[in-house]
């Protein structure tokens, strides 16, 4: 591994941590209408348009606040010394990795705690 590998996936890291928080904005602001291709697709998302939109905005809260990690590591790559290049970059997949995890975890534990608390209501 060199400099110029480390460069590369602070660069790549910016433009994944970037990337990431724009794509979570319009789920954020309930901007995307149920379909296929875009937001948190899960079979709960499609019971109704009010629940796909309270579950992407749920979600998309929590990927947009994950990406800050990884711009952070990205900033880190561009400006730690090139000799720690064998310990930045397996730290850098470790963020990555945490940073989709995470998220994915805890929308997945919000949905059943919230499908919970609709079925205690119409009960």
């Amino acid at each position: 591994m060199t400099a110029s590998d480390q460069t590369g996936v602070a660069i790549a890291l910016l433009a994944v941590g970037g990337s990431m928080f724009a794509t979570c904005l319009p789920l954020i602001k309930r901007r995307v209408p149920m379909n296929r291709f875009y937001g948190i697709r899960v079979r709960e998302a499609f019971e109704s348009n009010e629940r796909w939109l309270d579950i992407n905005a749920y979600g998309g809260r929590q990927f947009a606040m994950r990406s800050l990690p990884i711009v952070i590591t990205g900033i880190l790559g561009l400006i730690l010394s090139t000799h720690l290049v064998f310990i930045y970059i397996p730290i850098a997949i470790g963020v990555i990795v945490l940073s989709a995890l995470i998220p994915l975890i805890q929308t997945i534990r919000w949905i059943k705690e919230s499908q919970k608390d609709v079925t205690r209501r119409w009960s």
